[in-house]
């Protein structure tokens, strides 16, 4: 009983703020590459979406990739003791990692090699970047002022690209001219910081309840950039966090605070919604998510149809192999006459890598769930906040599985670690 209670007791703050079964002290050169990583993401969106630099092999691989790859390279140099016994471990990413040596393997027999070598180093970067969260986090080397610096800073980029966007006069194409695009006017990139960012406040919150302010916050920027998927990624991992609060906080006078701030909330989403331009421009998009009256998503129901009846129709080693990353393009091209994905993962997985792919990814998504699953306390809380975006994002939002969603992976790592660490606790 003794040891059982006591592994119940290790928090979050166990985890961030320095593991007391580790005795060596924090290397902070280590830290650097994680952190560079994560903060000069918005950057590396912005010049890339406003094509600054228009250098390309191949159509695909650009200067930005490369700077990737530099940063993927940096931190598997930072990685502590045999960096190949570290990345091979057993962990709940060891899925993704298939997925990459798969990807990389088959490019060759592809029709688009180099989108099929890229993808798979957009898998081994989320997956470093996982390890090195995890690693960190078992030995203590993440500091509580590292964790709680990083998702506000990254927050405040993305506001203030935003207000910068909004001072100069740049908008988004058709109807996002109202929006809140950025300097670079990409919403759908705004979107995706404000989701991939919103886990870290997730954990934050089960710490201080203050950090909740950054989840209102990032909910903010999923509005003012009218992007529905994030706006519904966000909105709705955001609900089961206040409502768990609700129900679990001790504390009255915090309580109260959440209720109120939440109220608060949903009557300025209201007033914005029913009284300026881009409130009713958001809404007209809403209700094109209303299928039966005429509603198409942006015309999801329509090209999803299309690559599912491709998928269900092509040939046995099509559907066994797939056809590699990029053939999700073609197939939607040819039967709706526009070259984009199918802003599904599970479409876009199976379309590239077929059976084997599906099966990976179903791995991936049942090991989240397991972790979900298998945490205590504050740490289901922001695992849940974790899974509600991987499993929503990966539904109806592209990209889910490149870097630039990382922040999600640290979170995912952090809570990996942190079952560890408990294990570890319980086994002592």
């Amino acid at each position: 009983m003794q040891k059982t209670s006591q592994s119940s007791q290790v928090s979050i703050a166990y985890v961030t703020a320095g593991n007391p079964l580790c005795r060596s002290g924090v290397p902070t050169w280590r830290l650097f590459p994680l952190t560079l990583s994560l903060l000069v993401t918005p950057a590396i969106e912005v010049i890339y979406s406003t094509e600054l630099i228009e250098i390309q092999i191949g159509g695909l691989l650009s200067p930005f990739q490369v700077i990737r790859g530099l940063f993927l390279l940096a931190m598997f140099l930072a990685l502590p003791g045999n960096r190949l016994a570290v990345l091979t471990q057993k962990n709940m990413l060891l899925p993704l990692v298939l997925l990459a040596s798969y990807a990389l393997i088959t490019s060759g027999f592809q029709q688009y090699p180099l989108n099929n070598i890229v993808q798979g180093f957009y898998f081994l970067y989320i997956y470093v970047t996982f390890i090195s969260a995890l690693e960190f986090s078992r030995r203590g080397w993440l500091s509580q002022m590292w964790f709680q610096t990083i998702p506000w800073v990254f927050l405040g980029l993305v506001v203030c690209s935003q207000v910068l966007g909004i001072l100069i006069g740049m908008a988004g194409p058709g109807s996002y001219a109202l929006a809140a695009s950025g300097i670079a006017g990409r919403a759908n990139s705004i979107g995706v910081f404000a989701v991939s960012i919103l886990p870290w406040f997730f954990m934050l919150t089960a710490q201080e309840m203050k950090h909740i302010w950054g989840a209102f916050v990032a909910f903010g920027v999923a509005v003012a950039c009218m992007r529905r998927s994030a706006f519904i990624t966000v909105f709705f991992s955001l609900i089961v966090l206040v409502v768990y609060y609700v129900f679990h906080c001790r504390n009255i006078r915090q309580k109260v605070t959440l209720i109120a701030a939440t109220i608060g909330v949903c009557v300025g989403l209201l007033l914005v919604a029913s009284q300026l331009p881009i409130g009713e421009a958001f809404i007209t998009r809403l209700e094109d998510l209303n299928i039966q009256d005429g509603g198409t998503a942006s015309g999801r129901t329509e090209f999803m149809v299309v690559a599912l009846n491709h998928l269900w129709s092509r040939g046995i080693v099509d559907s066994i192999f797939g056809e590699g990353t990029g053939a999700i393009a073609d197939i939607i091209e040819a039967g709706w006459g526009r070259r984009i994905g199918a802003h599904n993962g599970w479409l876009d997985i199976t379309a590239a890598f077929g059976v084997i792919g599906l099966f990976l990814l179903t791995w991936f998504q049942i090991n989240v769930l397991w972790l979900v699953m298998s945490s205590r306390g504050a740490h289901r809380t922001a695992a849940f906040g974790a899974a509600m975006v991987v499993c929503i994002g990966g539904l109806i939002m592209d990209g889910i599985y490149s870097p630039t969603f990382a922040p999600i992976y640290i979170i995912l790592g952090c809570l990996a670690s942190a079952g560890l660490t408990q294990n570890y606790v319980a086994h002592r």
